[in-house]
């Protein structure tokens, strides 16, 4: 890397941290909305140029990198809801990619979320039928992907909830799908997916793609011209749609089509290089670390795996974080879904298939049989639907699944 822009990916690292400081002083003295705004806006400037580097160097690279084995944990949680409106989808030894991940945060229901879990992974190998090499020429078979996924989803939506007389049923959906030498991130929504690279012996974490929340977004004026407008109801800024009732608090999903034109569905999308690249966490929006607390998880979990026989499901342990963070009983919490992928990752010159050393599921815990995973087209459920009133309880994993 050359030296100036290793200057200014320090100087845009720098801007995040500090920008994100002032957020949370702002906060803490009920400062202004209009002000805080102007901070976000300044975070997610700096965030995203870093992104834009980053891509452009690591496209470019000319170093050959292989992926040789992975592992995979997963965990999720209903909390307090009286739902289970997270679905997920994992895909392992498949050809190209050789494996697919994605989450997807239900809203208004949990149809949009499950027609997600069930289709958007065939669309995108659809799509990517054609082979393309390039960033850009994959980056337009995913967002074709994204958008033909929302428009399948129209045509199965009659049964749906109804908001307006218009289907109210909505989803993120955040995808990761890796080849031998690449990772290709996708998200619509605010569901966060984050990169952890070792570098110098330590875990450092970011974001993966830009999320979709209303502050310090580039969609607004977008938004704005569809007909939506941005409101403040009870201290939290929402989208509305003019002449509607009802309010959405990101500012591009699929489905939700009681809201459209109003959000958009095309992803934001970036292809990351494998090289020192440690782990890929993917959640829904139920959890709410960030970067460094992510890594400092992962890292945590290293330490005790050298005196823990086994392997530690460390989505599990991210969620039981949550809940210390909180100091809330697992109960209290919005639904939650954590994947994270364990890679490793090596300088080879053979063109082979990763191996899966490990895939562990940790149990799901729900209210009711709605909440499924699936792995390699196996659809899990659980057995036991007890309900899970305390992180002890989440601790001692008292509810089993089973495959179907």
């Amino acid at each position: 890397m050359e030296k100036p822009t290793k200057t200014l990916l320090t100087a845009l690292t720098d801007a995040v941290e500090v920008n994100q400081k002032v957020v949370e002083e702002l906060r803490s003295v009920n400062a202004s909305s209009a002000l805080i705004s102007v901070f976000v806006t300044a975070q997610t400037t700096a965030q995203e140029e870093k992104l834009r580097i980053l891509n452009e160097i690591e496209c470019k690279s000319p170093e050959k990198i292989k992926m040789t084995g992975y592992s995979i944990t997963v965990a999720s949680g209903q909390g307090s809801r009286a739902y289970h409106e997270d679905r997920l989808d994992i895909n392992i030894g498949l050809e190209n990619p050789h494996l697919y991940a994605a989450v997807f945060d239900g809203h208004g229901g949990s149809c949009a979320s499950k027609f997600g879990q069930e289709k958007l992974r065939s669309i995108v190998q659809k799509k990517l039928a054609s082979h393309p090499t390039d960033f850009v020429g994959i980056s337009k078979c995913i967002d074709a992907a994204f958008k033909e996924l929302h428009s399948e989803m129209f045509h199965v939506s009659a049964g749906w909830n109804m908001v307006n007389q218009q289907p109210r049923d909505g989803t993120t959906a955040s995808m990761a799908y890796l080849t031998s030498t690449t990772v290709m991130l996708a998200c619509v929504g605010d569901s966060p997916i984050y990169t952890v690279h070792r570098l110098h012996g330590k875990l450092q974490a970011a974001y993966g793609t830009r999320l979709h929340s209303i502050e310090g977004s580039k969609d607004i004026d977008n938004i704005v011209n569809r007909g939506g407008a941005i409101v403040c109801i009870d201290g939290r800024k929402v989208v509305t749609k003019k002449g509607s009732k009802g309010s959405i608090n990101m500012t591009r999903s699929l489905g939700d089509f009681w809201m459209h034109p109003v959000l958009s569905q095309s992803p934001s999308i970036r292809a990351v290089e494998l090289k020192n690249l440690a782990y890929l966490v993917l959640a829904t929006d139920g959890c709410t670390l960030k970067p460094e607390q992510v890594a400092k998880v992962l890292e945590d979990v290293e330490e005790e795996e050298k005196t823990t026989p086994g392997p530690i499901n460390a989505a599990h342990t991210i969620i039981g974080t949550l809940n210390e963070m909180h100091s809330l009983d697992y109960a209290s919490h919005d639904n939650v879904t954590v994947i994270v992928i364990r890679l490793n990752v090596t300088v080879s010159q053979e063109n082979t298939k990763p191996k899966v050393s490990q895939v562990h599921l940790t149990p799901i815990f729900s209210k009711n049989d709605g909440i499924m995973v699936h792995v390699n087209g196996s659809r899990i459920t659980q057995v036991e639907t007890e309900e899970v009133k305390s992180y002890k309880d989440f601790t001692q994993g008292i509810n089993f699944v089973k495959y179907l």
